[in-house]
This record gives C-alpha cells, sequence and structure tokens, in this order.
C-alpha cells in the first residue's frame, strides 16, 4: 500500500492499472514519426498556398498602380529628359530638357 500527499491510499494493483492505461494509450516512435511526416506534408502544402496568394498579392497591387497612373494620364506622358542620338551631324552631349 502506498500513500500520496493527498492522504488517497493507493494499492500496487491500482498503480499497476495505471500504468497499464498509460502504455495502452501511449504514442510510440512510429506514431510520432507518422505524424511528423503527415505535418511536414501538411505544411508544404500551405506553403505553396501562401506563396500563390502572395504572388496574386503583388500582381494585383501592380495592376492597380497601373491602373491609378493611367487615370492620372502619367503612363502615357512623355520623357522628362531626352538624350541625343549618336552619330548626328551637330549634336553635341548635353542633355535636351
Amino acid at each position: 500500500m502506498l500513500y500520496f500527499p493527498h492522504g488517497k491510499e493507493t494499492t500496487l494493483n491500482e498503480i499497476g492499472e495505471m500504468l497499464a492505461h498509460v502504455v495502452k494509450h501511449m504514442a510510440t516512435k512510429d506514431d510520432v514519426a507518422d505524424l511528423r511526416r503527415e505535418l511536414k506534408g501538411d505544411i508544404l502544402t500551405v506553403q505553396t498556398q501562401m506563396n500563390a496568394i502572395e504572388l496574386q498579392l503583388r500582381e494585383t497591387r501592380t495592376e492597380v498602380r497601373i491602373g491609378a497612373l493611367e487615370e492620372k494620364g502619367l503612363r502615357r506622358s512623355p520623357p522628362l529628359v531626352s538624350l541625343p542620338k549618336p552619330n548626328r551631324p551637330g549634336c553635341d552631349t548635353q542633355l535636351l530638357l
């Protein structure tokens, strides 16, 4: 007979039954390895989905920015600085504004 601090008497048979219950329901190394493989596959699937979503968000942001620029008329405006064409007679190397 064993006595625990909380005052309950426990027999060796009861301890044996508790231990048998724990052993019966305890995960094995193989169970843990199977779970690890399954979780790795799930994590890979989620990561692939996240990458696709991030790509869609980047593309959408770009489309929104282009649309905003087109609305303002900035996308089709001429360049601010034009460079002289090389090999043209009488053309110096200064930038034309």
